[in-house]
């Protein structure tokens, strides 16, 4: 009779997480397929499409362009399929092009984001905490914004997390299925970008020190057989993926990943701490700044408490991951956290536009802050008994529960401006005016137009923006709307938009619209003349 009542409860348990696992991914789905018509265009979307056009009429048309153009070295892993699609279903109106870009961003986001709640339920044992690992991931504003119109970072992001879950479940079995799972998913991720070579590496470094160790009754592929194995296999992927390798690929490799490394194409400055400084040359505190100012407090606290004492624990006994497997897989999420953080400072990589280069990172940010909360709790379940425990735990877990909904509520009422959250600990976004830059890759150009074009019905539509996404919007306009719009210098131009980029200073007083962002002006149209 106690058996049955334990398998009852048991079934019920089961019942409750599918239920909850599934309104959770169910409401996430519903909620991208209502919004990623919202948002504008970024900066790099034509460039991203131009990349996959490229390498498509190299693949498809025999068309050696690919092998001169200048940006041959970028990964077109998910820029080349979303121009098959693009040709598939026939798509010849621009605005319907980037919606379809849009939607397939986001739906790789959301299949990525279920392999993050497979990997936190694996590394936790707990299916609380790992999908409470996929709120803090999605209710990330910038993160849930670039989610759609940012298919290079959260693209990459995507393909890391999927890639590092078939990297933990390669570790555990080393058989022939998740060999080839994980050799795929490495080189989806270094034909993305070139930084995934890390997880390759990570991959290659652990499967070597689990031969060091002594084992009886070994299940899967010998060691050596499964490095040689996934070396082969991931390098025969990467060029399979990644047509740019299809000749001379040694060489062409070479190049890619020289340029990733002393990457030189962008010469611009941008806003930090109140002045303009070159990208190339940024102090050391660039990326820790953006990240504590752009992640919601309670995460990056419970981060720090998870990332502190899971090193200390490593440092108290720095060979203990030999033998425990969880504290091995703290150790690589802690290098997958470190190693990328690290490279950018010691080798003063490239890195601009905010912290979004590193976003890959974020999912690694996730579980330390998750391994921070859970030691939090076991901490309260130490130190308090009875009413003094019932108390600590409701008051820390509803100062967690307010922080996810205050952040919540703002991603609803900033849409579709999630990119320009800051947290409390500068203020919020109107703080930060003039010491930081809003909406870099001007987003908000699109609902500026728009608006233009809803209420001036003239023949031609003369404006002037102040930015190149400003240019770049007219594409997801109505192709009747585009028709109109003549783009001139300020001094003929009806309509001045500006996403402040490069300055607030302006002469211009006859406001025509604003959009506002927590009190905070991200967008104004200024009107020039009658």
């Amino acid at each position: 009779m106690v058996k049955g009542i334990a398998m009852v409860c048991q079934s019920r348990d089961v019942a409750f997480e599918r239920l909850a696992v599934g309104s959770f991914f169910l409401i996430f789905l519903l909620i991208g397929l209502e919004v990623f018509r919202d948002y504008g265009l970024s900066t790099d979307e034509v460039f991203n499409r131009e990349k996959g056009f490229y390498s498509f009429y190299y693949v498809f048309n025999g068309d050696n362009s690919l092998l001169t153009y200048y940006r041959r070295d970028y990964g077109v892993a998910i820029e080349l399929p979303l121009v098959i699609i693009e040709k598939a279903m026939g798509l010849s109106v621009l605005r319907d092009v980037y919606f379809m870009r849009h939607l397939c961003t986001f739906l790789f986001f959301y299949v990525s984001v279920f392999f993050f709640y497979l990997l936190c339920r694996r590394f936790f044992g707990s299916w609380k905490l790992a999908l409470l690992g996929c709120v803090f991931l999605v209710v990330s504003p910038r993160i849930f914004a670039d989610s759609f119109y940012n298919s290079k970072d959260i693209g990459f992001m995507s393909a890391l997390l999927i890639s590092t879950y078939t990297f933990f479940r390669f570790l555990e079995h080393r058989s022939l299925p998740w060999l080839v799972f994980h050799a795929f998913a490495s080189a989806f991720a270094i034909c993305t970008r070139i930084a995934g070579l890390f997880i390759a590496l990570l991959s290659a470094l652990f499967l070597a020190l689990d031969g060091c160790k002594k084992r009886t009754n070994e299940e899967g592929m010998p060691i050596h057989i499964s490095l040689i194995s996934y070396a082969m296999l991931s390098s025969l992927f990467v060029m399979m993926l990644w047509p740019y390798l299809w000749s001379n690929t040694a060489s062409h490799f070479a190049y890619a990943l020289k340029s990733s490394v002393e990457f030189t194409r962008f010469n611009e400055t941008f806003l930090y701490r109140g002045e303009y400084i070159d990208v190339y040359n940024r102090p050391w505190h660039y990326i820790p700044l953006w990240m504590v100012i752009t992640i919601p407090v309670t995460y990056t606290a419970l981060f720090i408490i998870g990332f502190s004492s899971s090193v200390f624990s490593l440092v108290k006994n720095p060979l203990g991951f030999l033998a425990d497997r969880g504290k091995r897989d703290e150790l690589i999420v802690i290098l997958m956290f470190s190693m990328p953080v690290i490279a950018v400072l010691a080798l003063n990589l490239a890195v601009y536009g905010g912290w979004r280069h590193l976003f890959f990172i974020y999912p690694s940010f996730v579980i330390l802050a998750l391994m921070g909360l859970r030691r939090a709790l076991s901490f309260i379940r130490s130190r308090f008994s009875g009413r003094a425990y019932r108390l600590a735990m409701a008051s820390f877990l509803a100062v967690i529960l307010l922080d996810v909904s205050s952040v919540a509520a703002f991603m609803v009422r900033s849409h579709p401006y999630q990119n320009v959250y800051f947290n409390q600990l500068v203020g919020g976004v109107q703080s930060v005016k003039g010491y930081l830059e809003y909406d870099m890759w001007g987003i908000s150009y699109r609902e500026a137009i728009e608006y233009i074009m809803e209420r001036d019905k003239s023949e031609l539509v003369e404006i002037s923006v102040d930015n190149w996404p400003g240019g770049v919007n007219q594409l997801i306009l109505k192709p009747d709307d585009r028709k109109r719009i003549r783009y001139v210098d300020q001094k003929y131009a009806k309509y001045f938009l500006t996403n402040f980029r490069w300055g607030y200073d302006y002469n211009y007083t006859n406001e025509f619209y604003a959009i506002e962002v927590d009190g905070a002006k991200i967008m104004v149209v200024y009107k020039l003349r009658d």
